[in-house]
């Protein structure tokens, strides 16, 4: 992936290792920006309307080529209990609930909203001033809708990343992917505290190696 903002080609080249060439085609039928389906990413032009936005869309849906499939398989409960499929899939499930139950109820009304305009954009459209209030609230907090999401909008969305960095977790000790995570710690944790931040994208990474050792 080619992109002028650092922290995306970061991912971006992450990403690489785990999906390899993944081919991006043009679409306009479908209803939102971008959609990862049957082993593509598919993008709308018209629903973006920036450089900027259409690098974000690629490397988010890219996350979502790299992570997916096994949180279907998880979710369908077709992961064995106690396997280390099912455990990479849990440990990150696990935090992103607790994550989410640090919301408020203003907030939660706040997704709720963020999910309205989706809707409405999908069916009818949105009016200018709906889509900068759309694009405010996705900011920080679409990475709420699901799984899928949060792995996807903490990897690449810097407001999501600022959200969770102000989170503090306990050590939980080493792990497999030392050097990745210290390449994490060294770009979204300077201070290198262990927070929700980087402990997500650090579990979001063995989530990919595991779908894709899966495969």
């Amino acid at each position: 992936a080619v992109t002028g903002d650092k922290k995306l080609a970061g991912v971006a080249k992450i990403l690489g290792n785990f999906i390899g060439d993944m081919e991006i085609k043009i679409d306009k039928r479908i209803k939102g920006a971008a959609v990862f389906r049957d082993g593509k990413i598919l993008v709308n032009p018209k629903n973006i309307d920036t450089q900027e936005g259409l690098e974000y869309t690629i490397v988010h849906e890219a996350v979502h080529g790299a992570t997916s499939s096994i949180i279907n398989e998880f979710e369908a409960g077709n992961l064995e209990e106690g396997s280390h499929e099912y455990e990479a899939v849990k440990e990150l499930n696990d935090l992103f609930e607790a994550v989410k139950s640090t919301l408020t109820n203003e907030e939660f009304a706040k997704i709720e909203q963020l999910d309205d305009f989706i809707k409405k954009l999908k069916e009818e459209g949105l009016s200018l001033k709906e889509k900068e209030i759309a694009s405010e609230l996705r900011k920080e907090f679409y990475g709420f809708k699901n799984l899928k999401e949060f792995i996807a909008e903490l990897m690449v969305n810097e407001e999501f990343q600022k959200r969770l960095s102000k989170i503090e977790i306990i050590e939980t000790g080493d792990s497999l992917f030392d050097l990745i995570r210290a390449w994490i710690t060294k770009i979204f944790s300077p201070d290198k505290k262990k927070t929700a931040l980087n402990t997500a994208i650090y579990d979001s990474i063995s989530l990919m190696q595991v779908q894709k050792t899966t495969k």
